[in-house]
Order: structure tokens, then sequence, then C-alpha cells
């Protein structure tokens, strides 16, 4: 199975989310922000990263710009939990750099665990060469 990171600032999502990935075999990574996420993925990589956008110190758009740029074909899944054009924006700008899937919050578990499954199972991009 994979290793995934989740990188959100509320600990309760990120308790329902370990137990549930955990439950069907998958190892588990915890950050609460986007810089401490940043760190955490440069030091043990993880196959997909699941973060929020809206967090201290480094938003989940910084972060994931950060490390689009080291990691090209990198996995990741955005949620957010802002109603409205803002949140759909937001979700859909992390579509354009790459998110493989997006959710609102509040969630279904039974959409995460679908949407890990999909992007785990998705093959990597070729990257482009300039030269």
């Amino acid at each position: 199975m994979a290793t995934i990171l989740i990188i959100d600032d509320d600990r309760q999502i990120r308790g329902f989310l370990r137990e549930a990935l955990e439950l069907v075999g998958h190892t588990v990574l915890e950050s609460a922000n986007g810089a401490e996420g940043v760190e955490l993925f440069r030091s043990r990589p993880a196959d997909l990263i699941i973060c929020d956008l809206v967090m201290p110190e480094k938003s989940g758009i910084t972060m994931i710009r950060e490390l689009v740029q080291d990691f090209p074909t990198l996995k990741f899944i955005t949620m957010s939990g802002f109603t409205g054009s803002l949140g759909f924006t937001s979700l859909e700008f992390t579509k354009k750099l790459g998110a493989r899937w997006t959710l609102p919050k509040p969630f279904e578990l039974g959409d995460m665990l679908l949407a890990v499954r999909k992007v785990l199972t998705q093959p990597d991009p070729i990257p482009v060469s300039c030269s």
C-alpha cells in the first residue's frame, strides 16, 4: 500500500483520515501546517499528499507550488472548507497546479477513499522537456 501525507490544521480531520486510510492498509504521516508539511515531505517523501488549502504558516497553494517545482509528478488531492466562489476558484486553481482530485469540505469518507484509490492508480504524467 501507499504512504500518504495528510496536511491540515484541523486535528480532527487529520485523525479521521488517518484512521480510515490505515484501516485500508496505508501508512499515514501527518502535518498541521504547510511549512511543516513541506519539511516532512522533503525528509520522508510520500506517494500522495492530501492537503487543505487554508492553513497557518504556509497555505496549501503556496506549499503545492513549492513542492511541484522540485517534484513535478507529485500526486496530491486538495480539499477546502470554503464555500461559494472563493472555495470553488481555489480548488479549481489547484487543478492547474496539478491536483489529481479536489474535494470540498465537508466530504463523505467514501468520496475521499475513492479519490485516494483513483489517484494512486493513475500513471505519472510524462515530464515535458523544453531543451
